[in-house]
């Protein structure tokens, strides 16, 4: 969301896009009626994200990053992902011996 964001006040629409409005075999009034258009699209990108996702330290899917294959997960790691997960485990201490 951040990214689309930056990418509205700067104005940045992608390379070619980008290009596309600096030309100068486009008029002037469709350059403005294209930029606009893809102005809009990117907040109606960003209004549906603040409304539908969760970008909160306590979403769910944050937590469930910390067991990405890329690195292992420490404990206090897994117990954020038990937590936010409804999990309940019993351990049988006796036969983890």
């Amino acid at each position: 969301m951040d990214k689309l964001k930056d990418r509205l006040t700067d104005r940045f629409f992608g390379f070619d896009a980008n290009t596309l409005l600096e030309s100068e075999d486009i008029p002037n009034e469709r350059k403005r009626t294209t930029e606009a258009t893809f102005c809009e699209a990117l907040t109606c990108g960003v209004s549906y994200l603040e409304r539908w996702f969760d970008f909160t330290e306590n979403n769910v899917v944050r937590v469930l990053q910390h067991l990405s294959l890329n690195t292992l997960p420490t404990f206090q790691q897994l117990v954020s992902v038990c937590t936010a997960l409804p999990l309940t485990v019993a351990l049988n201490m006796g036969a983890l011996q």
